[in-house]
């Protein structure tokens, strides 16, 4: 399969994303700690839903309303091209 030639869905697990310098940026909706890990809700630009679960240890101080970049390695997605 060939994404570069058409539409594609790509599925990362929550656990699988990582805060980065830059990638998919959302808008914060709602920071859950949960002891080790943190749930992090956002939205991306064209309105795209994500949850992430982020190592709270390695999470930056951030709070809704913020801009968060986060990044995943290539390996971690999973890639769907629609039915035509």
């Amino acid at each position: 399969m060939n994404a570069s030639t058409g539409k594609a869905l790509i599925a990362i697990r929550p656990e699988r994303l990582a805060p980065a310098g830059q990638g998919l940026e959302i808008t914060v909706r709602d920071v859950i700690y949960a002891g080790p890990d943190t749930a992090v809700l956002g939205t991306m630009a064209d309105g795209t839903e994500l949850r992430a679960r982020l190592a709270s240890a390695a999470l930056p101080d951030i709070r809704s309303g913020q801009k968060l970049y986060l990044g995943f390695s290539p390996e971690a997605g999973l890639l769907y091209r629609p039915a035509e």
